[in-house]
């Protein structure tokens, strides 16, 4: 078992300025999800390919963070409190992530700190250690928002004005300029089993519900307790608005979410149109996820009634 944090994370509505630390989870701790990885295989053999990861995957956490039907939450600590290692191994368990760490704070010039902490104690220097992105599904499922520095309608449209403007940049460069990082026929294998799924609707969750989209703990402090106080926030987000939670999960990963509550509603199979005899090391599974390779990725999708839960 891991050894507990020394300080329970802080949990707070991710900012812009937090964009870079999310990239970076997700360079570092999210590919041990195996969907991330399967998709993004070119990334095992070319770290430079990330560049692109990094244009747009920080544009797609900055337009969750403006978007109205969503809520990006992050988990920080204070600097310094947990003593996390800056090099690792660069064989054998972690190698991957420790390589992209390397990267991401040498070559993208990246960093997890977030300075003046969004949430710090006296402007203290922040870690952020973990995040989550949920998206309120159907008609009038709308995230919460602060609006007690402008009122509800200016912090509306200010946000959509610059959803609308960072989706339409991050496509425009899309056409112009030839992703390196993806798999471009598993990406396209993925949206049409993505469109299948949701062709399912007598066993998935009929909206309105809210979707965990994305949940990420730094690949350093696993099984800590910070992806728990994540989903739990969650949990306490859709209670208030009595509505149901879906989600999906790698097989091994379930198990947590079981412990959660959630049940199983059905499995997604996302199909490999060009399976790799040999598809070369990848990264090292989380304990947590598990491999999902082979010809293709099998994923369970989960559902939580809510109000089945305990608030004890």
């Amino acid at each position: 078992m891991s050894p507990p944090l020394p300080l329970r994370p802080t949990l707070r509505p991710a900012q812009p300025r937090d964009i870079p630390a999310i990239t970076t989870l997700i360079l570092t701790s999210f590919r041990h999800f195996p969907l991330f990885d399967f998709l993004y295989a070119p990334l095992r053999d070319n770290v430079e390919y990330a560049r692109d990861t990094v244009f747009f995957w920080s544009r797609r956490v900055r337009a969750a963070v403006y978007d109205r039907a969503s809520t990006v939450v992050v988990a920080e600590v204070p600097l310094g409190s947990l003593g996390l290692a800056g090099e690792g191994q660069e064989e054998g368990e972690g190698a991957v992530s420790w390589r992209m760490l390397a990267w991401t704070e040498g070559e993208a010039g990246l960093s997890q700190v977030v300075d003046g902490g969004g949430g710090g104690a006296g402007g203290a220097s922040m870690v952020v250690v973990g995040f989550a992105i949920w998206r309120w599904k159907g008609k009038g499922a709308l995230a919460p928002r602060d609006t007690t520095t402008h009122s509800a309608a200016y912090t509306a449209t200010l946000h959509r004005a610059k959803k609308i403007f960072t989706e339409l940049e991050t496509r425009v460069y899309g056409k112009i300029q030839a992703r390196k990082d993806q798999h471009a026929r598993r990406y396209a294998a993925y949206l049409e089993s993505e469109k299948e799924l949701a062709q399912k609707p007598y066993k998935l969750t009929p909206p309105p519900y809210l979707h965990l989209d994305n949940l990420c703990v730094d690949f350093r402090l696993h099984r800590r307790g910070i992806g728990r106080l994540l989903v739990e926030q969650g949990i306490a987000l859709a209670q208030a608005a009595w509505l149901p939670i879906q989600t999906e999960a790698s097989p091994a990963g379930a198990a947590f979410y079981h412990k959660l509550g959630f049940q199983q509603l059905d499995e997604w199979i996302v199909p490999d149109p060009d399976p790799d005899p040999d598809p070369g090391p990848g990264p090292d599974p989380d304990p947590g996820q598990g491999p999902g390779h082979g010809h293709g990725v099998r994923l369970v999708v989960l559902k939580l009634d809510t109000d089945t839960v305990s608030n004890a």
